[in-house]
């Protein structure tokens, strides 16, 4: 075709044209590269997925196993996340704690490694003081929350759940008024949590914010009427008052 072109032979360049455009393509040359890189992902999503399923089944050792597996190739925040969480799920805080921490060395700027281990090491606090109000360990783990739960909603500002357990380790920990600021800060970005409005509620009567109190405790109450807890505080609340 470009010899065609070159002698001024406009018809054969034409025919030419015509005849390579009807070509079928090439086959596409073997790339080992390609083809291993393919591999790696169709076997990434069939492992998420095979994992997925077991959390979703609610079989958590098996996936923690996998995670744990998992680490010795890919020794990564979110391989690390997995692992921990699943762990926690079965209360084996003692291994989960450790590979939680690990995942926010690795990765500090990670809100889910953040969250994550705020959740835990929270969820492991408020057992405890359960157990054994004002222990020394639980307090220990709630201040260790705090801030992984702050970091957590510095990366991102939206993260209700991370200003509740930020919140209510400060209320554990014997300090309401300073709780009050990532309360509200969580019921600001997600009102519509019972949770967090019971949390902020709760905080306020605790401060003396009685009015306050009361349209946080109403709110709760219409969210989740079948939980007693917020009729409970807004009667306590009337008690006050009269």
């Amino acid at each position: 075709l470009p010899l065609a072109r070159a002698r001024g032979d406009k018809a054969a360049a034409t025919s030419f044209e015509k005849e390579t455009v009807a070509l079928p393509d090439d086959p596409p040359w073997p790339d080992p590269l390609l083809d291993l890189v393919f591999q790696l992902s169709v076997g990434q999503r069939g492992w998420e997925r095979d994992v997925g399923m077991m959390e979703r089944d609610g079989h958590y050792a098996e996936a923690a196993q996998k995670y744990l597996e998992h680490i010795k190739k890919a020794p990564t925040s979110q391989t690390y996340v997995g692992a921990g969480i699943n762990l926690a799920r079965l209360r084996e805080y003692d291994r989960a704690i450790p590979l939680l921490r690990e995942a926010v060395r690795l990765d500090a700027d990670s809100v889910q490694a953040q969250y994550t281990l705020a959740l835990v090491l929270f969820s492991r606090a408020e057992r405890e003081w359960q157990q054994s109000p004002g222990a020394d360990d639980a307090k220990e783990w709630f201040r260790e929350a705090i801030p992984h739960a702050r970091r957590a909603t510095e990366l991102k500002p939206d993260h209700a759940r991370a200003y509740l357990f930020w919140g209510l380790a400060l209320k554990y920990l014997g300090d309401p008024v300073a709780a009050l600021a990532p309360l509200r800060k969580g019921v600001e970005c997600r009102p519509e949590e019972f949770d967090l409005q019971f949390a902020l509620g709760e905080t306020l009567l605790e401060t003396g914010h009685d009015r306050e109190a009361e349209t946080a405790l109403k709110d709760a109450q219409r969210q989740n009427p079948n939980d007693p807890r917020p009729a409970q505080d807004l009667e306590r609340l009337r008690a006050k008052t009269k």
